[in-house]
């Protein structure tokens, strides 16, 4: 389920016309683009977490990513799968 949800931000993260040219760039490196798509993972599910929304607790980076993935349906709908199989679904909430 993780590999799914991380190859569906790797896909729209690609797609994504906002994405800041040197990210693309630092995409086409294996272990850049594995810790490109972990970051937006992190984001996304701090995005969700009740204890973590507050906006000091999000993570940044610069140039920033852009926000439609991090809260898109999709990978959202992947985070809440991976939670239930994790038994940790009672602190998710989609947004």
């Amino acid at each position: 389920m993780l590999t799914q949800t991380l190859d569906m931000i790797r896909t729209k993260l690609l797609a994504d016309p906002a994405l800041d040219e040197s990210i693309r760039l630092f995409m086409t490196d294996d272990l850049l683009c594995n810790m490109i798509m972990r970051f937006v993972f992190f984001e996304a599910v701090a995005k969700m977490h009740q204890l973590f929304k507050a906006p000091e607790f999000q993570p940044r980076s610069h140039p920033a990513m852009p926000s439609t993935i991090s809260s898109d349906a999709d990978v959202q709908d992947g985070i809440v799968e991976l939670a239930a199989i994790l038994k940790g679904s009672e602190y998710i909430q989609k947004e």
